[in-house]
């Protein structure tokens, strides 16, 4: 999962960070840790008082053409990044996990950790950082952390995927950014947020929705547990990235590489398969399978290759796209796995399962969009008062002259 991030102003101003990457990160298992440029461009220059649709979902105020294009570049990365996630998790529900020959263990050990981890390890030598280097050693405590967080989240969601449908299973973990805002509460952390009425609401909304689910037929309610866990994962994940950055600002050091993160996530999703199940014959067992069956070697391959691609478009999305319409497009989660489930798995959702997960998206998206809309308006109140202290100490000088 990735990330060097850029501590600019737009994203990090003070003890604020920008809440629009969590809204986008914590999709299906993974974590985005590259956050947007800057540009004084997406700053619109707007009533900021008050909530407007339009300006959040409005591109570039310039009539340069080529910064249109390269947000909707962003804008389309971000929604690849999306279907490529959920090819992940359709191979592992369907030619693997619907099979009794692999646990969802198996699939995180061999897909992420001996697949996914040399990638990394080829990503880290072609951008030349080495990912055990002394610089990272600053942070190792934080990269084992997440990366700890991470690989957790990844098995308990798909073993939520093995329970539950491809829709059931996403919408539950649709919940990341929910629990992002609550953790961020914490006094603690360094990505805080106030907690204001209607974000309660939003809250309570998606918890019914989760409850709607949980009654629908043929549901099983040790999954749904299984996916709110995996959902809280992720967002520890997230919030694990955000203490990264800010030591990073804070130290002055070089931003860690999203090659790196990928590296120690695949490093530790060996060793908790190592500790979780030891047992010598059944890795051996496991190998000797793979080996005689080439296609479902492949699907593992695939899973490995469509995150590693997934990982990259995500960043990259994220550096490109403007902030606002972000927190809509990761909606698309829900519509690839809501598709993939009629037409592959043919599983048409029932009304409980409609309801509920319409809700918990609606209401993560409404959360996500508040968040952004309290930090536009705090960025919006920094610029203005920059404005007045320059232009007064400005007028200082030349009385002073």
């Amino acid at each position: 999962m990735s990330n060097s991030k850029k501590a600019s102003s737009d994203h990090h101003d003070g003890n604020c960070i920008h809440p629009i990457p969590s809204s986008i990160v914590i999709m299906n298992e993974s974590t985005p840790l590259l956050s947007k440029k800057k540009t004084n461009n997406s700053l619109h220059h707007t009533s900021a008082t008050r909530f407007r649709l339009s300006t959040c979902l409005a591109l570039t105020t310039t009539d340069d053409r080529k910064q249109l294009m390269t947000e909707l570049g962003g804008l389309f990365l971000l929604v690849l990044s999306s279907l490529l996630f959920t090819c992940v998790a359709v191979i592992a529900k369907g030619p693997l996990l619907s099979t009794t020959r692999y646990s969802a263990l198996d699939v995180v050990f061999v897909s992420r950790g001996l697949f996914q981890f040399p990638f990394g390890l080829l990503g880290c030598l072609v951008v030349r950082v080495n990912p055990f280097s002394r610089q990272q050693i600053k942070h190792r405590r934080w990269l084992f952390f997440r990366a700890l967080t991470g690989s957790i989240a990844l098995y308990l969601f798909f073993h939520t995927l093995f329970k539950l449908t491809l829709i059931e299973a996403t919408a539950i973990f649709f919940l990341g950014p929910i629990f992002k805002v609550l953790l961020s509460y914490c006094s603690f952390l360094h990505d805080q947020h106030s907690f204001s009425l209607v974000d309660i609401v939003y809250v309570m909304l998606a918890g019914t929705g989760v409850y709607v689910i949980s009654k629908g037929d043929e549901v099983d309610g040790s999954a749904v547990m299984c996916g709110l866990m995996a959902a809280l994962m992720s967002a520890i994940a997230y919030l694990s990235v955000v203490q990264i950055r800010t030591s990073t600002a804070v130290n002055g050091d070089n931003k860690v590489h999203m090659m790196v993160h990928i590296v120690y996530f695949g490093l530790m999703t060996i060793l908790l398969d190592v500790l979780m199940d030891p047992r010598v014959e059944d890795k051996r067992k496991l190998m000797w399978m793979l080996i005689d069956n080439k296609q479902d070697l492949g699907w593992f391959v695939l899973i490995g290759l469509f995150a590693f691609l997934g990982q990259f478009c995500i960043n990259l999305g994220l550096r490109l796209a403007p902030s606002g319409p972000v927190t809509l497009l990761r909606t698309s989660d829900f519509i690839f796995a809501f598709l993939f489930d009629i037409i592959l798995f043919r599983e048409i959702p029932g009304f409980n399962v409609l309801v509920g997960s319409l809700l918990i998206v609606i209401m993560t998206t409404a959360v996500s969009m508040h968040q952004w809309h309290r930090h536009y308006v705090m960025r919006k109140k920094r610029q203005r008062e920059n404005i007045i202290v320059t232009k007064k100490s400005k007028r200082q000088h030349s009385t002073s002259t």
